[in-house]
């Protein structure tokens, strides 16, 4: 009984041993200044969260697309573990059967038009949005333009650098307004040295939580986001998250 009692035990210990020493795959869309490769000069000031607060776990970060459908699937049969950055408005209330989201968020996105600097438009609803041609991402989902009738008038890129492509898209004059998230903007716009010649011409929603997702799929899904939790807490309590956002030039959205 007592070498059954202490072959159990060293079963379950190398069970354990083999879940914890198993990576963590958790995707990424590049999108400064959220997040980034892990390897890259920037990461991006989620990426630098998870990879303290995840610190004692080992991480394995994956390029891919915001493709919703294929994120989804991919967290409801445990082919990944975390996605970030995301909103829960992009999951149905069946989707998030399948999925864990900590109760602190990791930012928030406020999505933004923004035009010349000299130019007087503003929006003020779907209406006026006629006679403009607004620059878009090809792929991405934008829920708050779905009503616009006229959506020929949208110009949509693809592939690398869309974003730097639509901003000087946008001074070049070949769309009138571009439409994007306001920290992104601001990011790549201080990048390229352009803040002085654009601004801010109106937001069509109110500031949206970003979380990370976890599968309900990964082993101690549910104590990945109480550790994500309580680290988010310290990290906001010791005045490092202040510091990692300073990097960044963003201010704690708490």
């Amino acid at each position: 009984m007592k070498k059954l009692f202490i072959t159990t035990i060293l079963l379950v210990s190398i069970m354990q041993v083999n879940v914890i020493a198993a990576a963590l795959e958790i995707i990424i869309d590049p999108y400064l200044p959220f997040s980034d490769l892990s390897n890259s000069q920037e990461e991006g000031y989620a990426t630098e969260i998870v990879k303290i607060i995840f610190s004692e776990h080992k991480l394995l970060f994956r390029k891919m697309p915001y493709v919703r459908s294929l994120l989804i699937l991919m967290l409801k049969t445990g082919k990944i573990d975390i996605i970030f950055v995301t909103a829960k408005i992009d999951f149905t209330d069946k989707e998030k059967e399948n999925i864990i989201f900590p109760q602190e968020t990791i930012g928030t996105s406020l999505m933004s038009f923004f035009v010349k600097r000299n130019n007087e438009w503003r929006f003020e609803g779907l209406d006026s949005l006629e006679g403009i041609r607004l620059g878009l991402i090809n792929g991405l989902e934008y829920t708050a333009l779905e009503d616009f009738p006229n959506k020929s008038k949208f110009s949509y890129l693809s592939g690398n650098a869309v974003i730097t492509r639509s901003l000087r898209k946008l001074l070049a004059g070949r769309i009138s307004a571009y439409y994007e998230d306001y920290n992104v903007v601001q990011y790549y716009a201080m990048k390229m040295d352009i803040t002085d010649k654009i601004k801010a011409a109106g937001n069509a929603n109110d500031p949206l939580p970003l979380y990370i997702a976890i599968s309900k799929k990964t082993p101690f899904a549910q104590k990945l986001a109480n550790e994500f939790d309580n680290k988010m807490e310290q990290l906001r309590k010791s005045g490092q998250l202040e510091k990692i956002l300073q990097k960044y030039n963003l201010k704690d959205w708490k």
